[in-house]
């Protein structure tokens, strides 16, 4: 738990003592302090031994191996990535540890390039999905920060970078297809009039939500042979799971957060429009799509967190006073999105505390073993 809070107080020092604009020593060293927090990361998460398995096997029988998994749905960039970091010799500690130099700097120049502290961005991103993403599901984690930097290429009027981040993103993990259906509405949409038509369009969206899962169902059978079947046969099963998601009160608070946002708006200033129109995004996904159900609907959502958290640094920075109050309710925040998150204890279990790869190699018995992951996965799914 000590690390996990020392991280969080390195973010807060870090906006305290930096400024927006210029990123000063401090930002540089919250930068170094992330990615070796994340890559040093040693059984921590769920899937980390899921990634082992993948890095090993593909390093002893090569191609044969990104052809199988390939099959099963992993996509053939990710796997070749994987291959690729293997001929160096290197062990799976060194993968991570490369992984986490790419994200975190990723982030950092996103931050960077949208005028957007660094050390705030990180102190909210801790607290709704950074955790989850770059120490569990990394190529998940991967493929949202790939997109996330690509928002800021689109703010500086660069869209075929922007384009080809979102490919190369979709290329590490198809979820991030997503974010090629709403590309036009996040790139053109400048209308408030719009915003407040998805508002009050989000409620019938809740009471059809089971029809839709029936009907969708059906839409994907039709396409389920060939080349498409390990990806429909997956989906199916995951809408098959519940008849629909349930709204729950995040999503709320994000409806009534996301009008606020429209309210503020100023429609004249690039940055506040494009991150509105990606709280837009989040929004639909969160209710027009709900009767993908809740598991397909985490991992889209995903994508568009950056929206509504860049806009609540927007709305600190720029129109709400006092700041000291704004700037309590925002710690407020950090604290109930931290509660929220893991308030299962298996969750806490693959969490906390947090182990690093230097320990492990001089105690054999250092970190979680696959087994206890296990038992904990299974729990979770009864509940």
């Amino acid at each position: 738990m000590a690390i996990y809070i020392f991280i969080s107080i390195s973010c807060l020092i870090s906006y305290v003592v930096s400024s927006e604009r210029e990123y000063s020593f401090i930002s540089r060293c919250l930068l170094m302090i992330l990615i070796l927090f994340t890559g040093l990361s040693y059984t921590n998460g769920w899937d980390w031994y899921g990634y082992v398995d993948f890095y090993k096997n593909i390093q002893n029988e090569g191609i044969s191996a990104i052809n199988e998994y390939n099959i099963y749905g992993i996509e053939y960039l990710y796997l070749i990535y994987l291959y690729i970091v293997g001929l160096s010799g290197g062990g799976f500690g060194l993968f991570i540890l490369l992984n986490a130099i790419i994200v975190n700097f990723l982030i950092y120049n996103f931050c960077k390039r949208a005028s957007i502290n660094y050390g705030l961005f990180m102190f909210i991103f801790i607290s709704v999905s950074y955790l989850r993403l770059e120490l569990s599901t990394i190529r998940q984690g991967l493929a949202v920060v790939l997109v996330i930097y690509s928002y800021s290429l689109i703010l500086n009027s660069k869209i075929k970078a922007s384009l080809l981040f979102i490919l190369l993103a979709v290329c590490f993990h198809r979820s991030a297809a997503i974010v090629l259906l709403f590309f036009p509405f996040i790139y053109f949409n400048n209308t408030r009039s719009i915003h407040y038509f998805i508002v009050i369009l989000a409620m019938p969206f809740i009471v059809l939500s089971g029809e839709l899962n029936v009907f969708f169902i059906k839409i994907l059978n039709v396409f389920n042979s060939g080349l498409l079947n390990a990806y429909v046969s997956k989906l199916t099963i995951y809408l098959s799971l519940n008849t629909r998601a349930i709204i729950n009160p995040q999503a709320v608070a994000l409806l009534i957060f996301y009008f606020v946002c429209i309210r503020f708006c100023n429609f004249k200033n690039r940055k506040q429009v494009l991150f509105l129109n990606i709280v837009a995004c989040h929004v639909i996904v969160s209710f027009y799509f709900i009767f993908l159900t809740q598991l397909i609907i985490m991992r889209l959502i995903y994508y568009f967190q950056v929206g509504w958290m860049c806009w609540t640094i927007i709305l600190y920075k720029e129109y709400l006073r006092p700041k000291w109050l704004c700037f309590i309710l925002i710690c407020f925040l950090f604290i109930v999105k931290s509660m929220l998150n893991f308030r299962y204890e298996q969750d806490r279990a693959v969490f906390f505390p947090y182990y690093n790869v230097i320990s492990s190699y001089f105690d054999d018995n250092y970190g979680r073993n696959r087994t206890f992951i296990l038992n904990k996965a299974g729990e979770l799914s009864q509940e």
